[in-house]
């Protein structure tokens, strides 16, 4: 049965490049970016806020519309993702004893996530972010 879930692509500039914020799995410590099921008292947008802020420990501003969906690895799984401009980020989060949270330069964001189509994402949120 197909499930839908959502995300975030944590994003911030320093001087002149885009830095992405990745996670890992609980599970297997593969990295990827915050994501989720759907609460739906907080809607789709509002769900990827709560999973950045749950899993990450970043709060922002979603730039909209959302950026597009991927396929979560072989599963039947459809991940809706937005960027979250970060303007804060806490020292302790809801899961912060069960992940790692690294921001890296984007070309290497995109070359360490463990997910094809997340990584295509992040490559057309670069090129939104830089007017391309």
């Amino acid at each position: 049965m197909p499930t839908e879930q959502v995300g975030a692509i944590p994003f911030r500039r320093v001087a002149d490049r885009v830095e992405f914020l990745i996670i890992t799995t609980k599970t297997s410590g593969r990295w990827i970016c915050p994501k989720g099921n759907i609460e739906v008292e907080y809607g789709q947008a509002g769900s990827a806020e709560l999973e950045a802020l749950e899993e990450a420990g970043v709060e922002g501003v979603l730039v909209r519309p959302d950026l597009g969906t991927y396929k979560h690895g072989e599963t039947d799984t459809t991940i809706r993702m937005w960027l979250l401009h970060v303007d804060q980020v806490h020292d302790a989060w809801q899961e912060d004893h069960e992940r790692e949270r690294r921001w890296l330069d984007a070309s290497e964001a995109r070359a360490t996530v463990d997910e094809p189509g997340l990584a295509r994402l992040m490559q057309d949120a670069l090129d939104q972010l830089n007017g391309a």
